[in-house]
């Protein structure tokens, strides 16, 4: 039985006094540049195929 179905199972309350860790800039950086060569590779073959 999963801990979630016995009594007295509180909320997730105490993950909301948790502090927000460090923003990791790295994988921000990662992300975003995935996106622009998705959006690069999209553009680029609208234009081969002339849609562009």
């Amino acid at each position: 039985m999963s801990d979630h179905a016995t009594p007295g199972h509180g909320s997730h309350g105490e993950a909301e006094d948790a502090p927000l860790g460090a923003i990791n800039l790295a994988a921000w950086g990662a992300g975003a540049l995935g996106v622009a060569i998705g959006l690069l590779t999209a553009a680029v073959i609208a234009i081969a195929a002339g849609s562009i």
